[in-house]
């Protein structure tokens, strides 16, 4: 059985940042390879983010509300963006 794409292939935890700061600075990082963002999010709040992803080349998909966003991410309150972090580079 193959692993979602965002799920670690060993069946760990999925490979993912969640919210506005942390995905930020994932993508800043070169980490993210695809960015989720709630189809509810305020402008303001995800400008800068959608910005950064423009100029990293990350591909942006606008899904879900904020709610909905939060429990995909396994939070109890509510995101405004998911980063799916990048295949670790093998050796």
């Amino acid at each position: 059985m193959s692993a979602e794409p965002d799920q670690d292939p060993t069946g760990g935890a999925p490979r993912r940042v969640v919210g506005v700061r942390q995905t930020m600075k994932a993508i800043r990082a070169g980490r993210v390879g695809r960015l989720l963002v709630a189809t509810d999010a305020a402008d303001p709040l995800i400008g800068g983010l959608l910005e950064a992803a423009r100029a990293a080349n990350v591909p942006v998909e606008r899904r879900g509300t904020v709610a909905e966003l939060g429990r995909e991410g396994g939070i109890a309150v509510g995101a405004a963006a998911i980063g799916i972090l990048r295949e670790p580079a093998r050796r």
